[in-house]
């Protein structure tokens, strides 16, 4: 049995308001409190949460990519080539900042620079995210 259009709309609802709220736990409270974690825990602590975020986020973002390029698919408007021109940003954004980041942390151990850039940069993925989140809401109540 094929899903509905406002299925679809609901199901992306739930995924980009869980996806958006994680980023906003990671960006304002886990991402800074990675200062607080002694340098003696940090990589075993740094690993724990990477192991753990992962089994999170991935597969959110696998069925948020999914959705919205199945929507692109079959539901040709100008909303979902938004939502995919966000959503490309924010893997850009992961794939271009945020590993590496997260890769010499892991590797090197606690670094300011890089917890600061890893902050800074994760700002583009938040924005992105609420940006794609605010046309999943227009595109829930469109197919009401």
């Amino acid at each position: 049995m094929a899903l509905q259009m406002n299925e679809i709309n609901s199901i992306r609802l739930i995924v980009d308001s869980l996806i958006f709220m994680l980023i906003l736990l990671v960006q304002i409270i886990i991402y800074p409190s990675f200062h607080s974690i002694s340098n003696e825990f940090f990589s075993s602590w740094h690993y724990n949460y990477m192991k753990s975020i992962s089994m999170i986020i991935g597969p959110l973002m696998l069925i948020q990519a999914f959705i919205i390029i199945t929507q692109c698919l079959t539901q040709s408007n100008l909303i979902n080539y938004a939502s995919l021109i966000s959503l490309l940003i924010v893997w850009i954004a992961t794939i271009t900042f945020s590993i590496p980041c997260h890769n010499e942390l892991q590797s090197m151990g606690y670094t300011n620079i890089v917890v600061n850039r890893l902050i800074s940069t994760n700002w583009i993925r938040t924005v992105f995210w609420m940006i794609t989140l605010f046309l999943s809401i227009v595109n829930f109540y469109k197919s009401i």
